[in-house]
């Protein structure tokens, strides 16, 4: 049994949980070199390297559009292998975010883990939220409790340099975010249920036979005739075979009504779309690209 579900312009909300301070913990990885800015196909990354004595690790951050979520890899910290969940975020915070959606990682032979989801979380009633210019460390806690602190400092100018890197990334797919704020009006979505089964009829067969399956988080770039020009995935925590069929379905059978400027004609826009792919007794699917990084189990 397999099934299709669309979501438009949905996100995915993670649990907060306290961020525990052990006593006497490791001492903090400390800053190696300068954060490295890459452009990707899809988007931009930035990464940094971090050394405690002769430990080395890479911090990661990969995103596809100005101020959305972010996919996250840490490699080389000395924390569990393997599928799972784990803890992370920024510091100074009272709370670490959860992640459900782990995909094992490496550079060379050094391994790693991938987990996406928002740079900030929203902050508790009553909590103000964390500034990139007020930043100190990131901190991972895996599931045995093991916790690395990464040293960062303020991450301000890397997260500016990565979202002024994606604005261009968006000119090259012909989208301008200055003429998109002035839109009279934006792309709405047509005939979802054709749209579903279409998806429904290419859910891939060998994701089928492997008991594949997940949420595929989309970026679509949508043109004046109403069409899907450019797809990309936000992250890469599902098997490749299930992204790209999202794209191709969206590519061929999405819809919409056009975007309009604010003389009336027709305008490039984009929308956020998650697609999930649901197949009975699914196992957890990893990504085998992400971040350039060579990801297992897929």
């Amino acid at each position: 049994m397999r099934k299709v579900a669309l979501s438009l312009l949905a996100g995915a909300a993670l649990a907060s949980s306290a961020a525990a301070v052990e006593p006497g913990a490791p001492e903090a990885f400390q800053t190696d070199g300068q954060w490295r800015l890459s452009t990707l196909e899809d988007g931009c990354s930035v990464a940094r390297d971090f050394v405690r004595g002769d430990e080395r690790v890479t911090l990661s951050i990969k995103r596809i559009h100005p101020r959305s979520a972010v996919q996250f890899a840490v490699v080389g910290a000395p924390i569990i292998e393997g599928s799972g969940s784990l803890e992370a975020g920024f510091l100074p915070s009272d709370n670490l975010h959860r992640f459900d959606r782990v995909a094992s990682a490496s550079i060379g032979e050094r391994e790693g883990v991938v987990f996406a989801g928002r740079l900030f979380p929203k902050p508790e009633e009553g909590e103000e939220r964390l500034e990139a210019s007020e930043v100190t460390d990131f901190v991972i806690v895996d599931p045995r409790g093991t916790k690395t602190t990464l040293h960062t400092r303020a991450i301000d100018q890397a997260i500016a340099a990565l979202d002024s890197c994606v604005t261009d990334r968006l000119k090259d797919f012909g989208l301008d975010l200055e003429a998109h704020s002035k839109l009279d009006k934006h792309v709405t979505l047509l005939d979802v249920g054709k749209l579903a089964e279409a998806i429904q009829r290419g859910y891939p067969k060998e994701a089928v036979r492997k008991g594949w399956d997940g949420m595929v988080p989309l970026r679509l770039i949508i043109d004046g005739n109403g069409r899907v020009v450019h797809c990309h995935v936000t992250n890469f925590l599902t098997a490749k075979v299930l992204r790209d069929a999202a794209c191709d379905a969206m590519k061929e059978h999405a819809r919409f009504d056009p975007a309009k400027d604010a003389e009336g004609n027709p305008a490039t826009d984009f929308a956020f779309q998650q697609v999930r792919y649901l197949t009975a007794g699914g196992q957890r699917p990893f990504s085998a690209d992400a971040h350039g990084f060579a990801i297992r189990h897929d």
